[in-house]
This record gives structure tokens, sequence and C-alpha cells, in this order.
């Protein structure tokens, strides 16, 4: 075995396991705060009527659509709104972590 394929294997399973010890308990803790969210959103929301109200609206075009959905939150509580604003940011957090993890990735399989 070549020293540089020796040297790219180790440095791999280094890197893994750091991924595995900075990035999984993020995206662990993050699916189960975004669980967590939806549960208590479909609590406080009915969630198929609004759906079905949505697609009913949709019907009518895409502003139509930008329009009920800016009515629907405008008209919510302050609870929902807060409820829709986490989870928007832990959404955006997830999908942060999950990209971070896969520039690693590349990273190290291009050697860097």
């Amino acid at each position: 075995m070549d020293i540089s394929n020796l040297k790219r294997n180790i440095m791999l399973r280094i890197y893994g396991i750091w991924l595995l010890r900075r990035v999984m308990p993020v995206v662990l803790f993050e699916i189960l705060f975004m669980v967590l969210a939806v549960h208590l959103f479909t609590g406080s929301v009915f969630v198929a009527q609004v759906l079905q109200n949505a697609s009913t609206v949709f019907g009518g075009g895409i502003w139509s659509f930008l329009g009920f959905a800016f009515a629907a939150v405008w008209g919510a509580k302050i609870e929902i709104k807060f409820e829709i604003l986490l989870a928007l940011v832990m959404g955006v957090l997830f999908f942060w972590s999950i990209k971070r993890a896969i520039v690693s990735y590349e990273m190290i399989k291009r050697g860097r």
C-alpha cells in the first residue's frame, strides 16, 4: 500500500469521526426539535383545513396563494407566528448543518 493512500485512509477516518462527533448531535437535536415543534403546531392549528384552503386558493394562481399565505400568517395568533418562526429558523439551521457536512466530506474526498 502506498504511503499517500494510507495517509488518505487515516485522514478519512479521522474526519469521519470528527463529523460524527460535531455534526450528528446538532442534526439529532434539530430533528427532535422539529418533531416537537410540529407536534405543538398541529395541536394549535387545524393543518388539514389550512392545506385544503391553500389548495383551493392555489387554483387562482401563485399570487392569490401568496396573498392567502400572507393573510393566514398575519391573522394568526402570536404564539402560532412564533412557532412558525422557530420552525423556519431550525429548518435553516438543519440544512446549514447538512451542507456543512457535505462540504467537509467533499473537501476530504478531494484530498485537501
